[in-house]
Parts: C-alpha cells; sequence; structure tokens
C-alpha cells in the first residue's frame, strides 16, 4: 500500500510551500520496512496563497461541520487534516470529497482544481 503526508506552511516572507512525502509497503502490522517512494517540495502560486491566507482568517474554518459528496467505496482514502493557525486549530478527518472552506484548503493541498 502507499501512504501519503502533504504539509502546505506559510514562511516568514509571506510565500506558502508545499511538501509531500509517499511511502510504500505491506499492509497491515507486518514488522516490515516501508520505502520512500517519492518526496516533492513546490511553492503555491500566489492566488492559492491568498486564498490560503482568506480562508484561514474565517472562525468558522474551525468549528463548521464537515461536508462531503461523492461516493465512499471499498478501499477509498481516508484522509487527515489538521490546521493550525493564529486564528485556531482543527482536525478533520473525512473520505470521498471535502467540500466549503476546508475543502478549498485540501483541494490546494492535495492538487485537486
Amino acid at each position: 500500500y502507499n501512504e501519503a503526508s502533504t504539509i502546505v506552511w506559510r514562511e516568514t516572507s509571506g510565500v506558502w510551500r508545499w511538501s509531500q512525502a509517499s511511502e510504500e509497503g505491506p499492509g497491515g502490522l507486518l514488522p516490515i520496512e516501508r520505502k520512500l517512494e517519492y518526496f516533492k517540495e513546490a511553492e503555491l502560486s500566489r492566488a492559492q496563497g491568498e486564498t490560503l491566507d482568506c480562508i484561514i482568517r474565517n472562525p468558522r474554518l474551525y468549528s463548521d461541520k464537515i461536508i462531503t459528496s461523492g461516493h465512499v467505496g471499498i478501499g477509498a482514502p481516508f484522509h487527515v487534516m489538521s490546521i493550525i493557525s493564529p486564528h485556531g486549530r482543527a482536525t478533520l478527518k473525512w473520505s470521498a470529497r471535502l467540500r466549503g472552506d476546508s475543502g478549498e484548503i485540501a483541494d490546494i493541498a492535495l492538487g485537486h482544481n
């Protein structure tokens, strides 16, 4: 199976950055070492950064219920996203497609258009 971790952060300069690492390995609890499949890093576009700046200032982001759409089939990906900013903190867990302000953050982080 593959497992990826994605991080999006704002540098002190105001530039938003993105990195992702993916590992592959056996499923389950087998004591077999996982291997790094890839590591990528990039700068987000100015428009994406402005969108993130706007969204994280909204207090609703940290308290709204999760809204999803789409069908969750067998083996569908499960996501966990922590949002930590000077304006609040939230941890979201979902399958399918996340909607609303938190969904917009997830779409930027996961590369969805």
